[in-house]
C-alpha cells in the first residue's frame, strides 16, 4: 500500500512540477526556483505523508470488521478491494457497481477462485438488503478470503452513497 501511494506521489510531484514549468510562458527561473523552494517540497512532501496515512489507515480500518453498512463500503478505495455482487444474474443486469465482480450467491464457493485468485484484497461482498452478502462470508472464508458483507442495506444504498454503477444492456 505504501509504495503504491509514493508511487502516486512520484508522479504526482512529476506532474505539478511539469504543469509549474508549462503552465505558464511568462513563469521566470526565479518563480520556479521560488515554486521549487525546500519549503514549498517540504508542505508538499508533508501533505503527501498524510494522504499515504489516511489511506493506509482506511485499509487498515478493514481489519476485524465483521461488517460494512452502505455508506462505508462506499468510501474505500476500490482499487484495495473487490467488491462482489452476489445478487442474481437478472439483478446484476439491471445495475451494479462499477467494476464488481459477479457471481450468485448459491455459485460463490465454487467459482470464486478462478473467478477472484487473489486472495490479498478483501472482498465487499453486497446484494440487496445484506441477506445473501453475509450467507457467502463462511464459505468464501473457508477458502482463504478476506471477505466482509455490506450489510443494512445493498446496492441501491451503496449508489446513494455515491458508488458508480453501470447496467448490462445484453449477453
Amino acid at each position: 500500500m505504501a509504495q503504491g501511494c509514493l508511487l502516486r506521489s512520484r508522479l504526482s510531484a512529476t506532474t505539478i512540477t511539469r504543469v509549474a514549468i508549462s503552465g505558464s510562458s511568462a513563469m521566470s527561473s526565479t518563480n520556479i526556483s521560488d515554486a521549487l523552494s525546500p519549503h514549498s517540497l517540504l508542505s508538499f512532501a508533508g501533505l503527501l505523508l498524510v494522504a499515504c496515512t489516511l489511506a493506509d489507515a482506511s485499509a487498515q480500518s478493514l481489519e476485524g470488521r465483521t461488517s460494512l453498512s452502505p455508506a462505508e463500503a462506499a468510501t474505500l478505495n476500490r482499487n484495495d478491494v473487490v467488491f462482489l455482487d452476489v445478487r442474481t444474474k437478472v439483478e446484476w443486469r439491471r445495475g451494479h457497481v462499477k467494476g464488481a465482480t459477479h457471481i450468485p450467491h448459491n455459485e460463490a464457493a465454487a467459482h470464486v477462485s478462478t473467478m477472484i485468485p487473489d486472495k490479498s484484497k478483501p472482498i465487499i461482498t453486497y446484494c440487496a438488503v445484506g441477506g445473501r452478502a453475509s450467507w457467502v462470508v463462511n464459505d468464501l472464508t473457508a477458502k482463504g478470503y478476506t471477505v466482509i458483507p455490506v450489510t443494512g442495506g445493498g446496492y441501491s444504498e451503496l449508489i446513494a452513497a455515491g458508488m458508480p454503477d453501470e447496467h448490462v444492456l445484453s449477453d
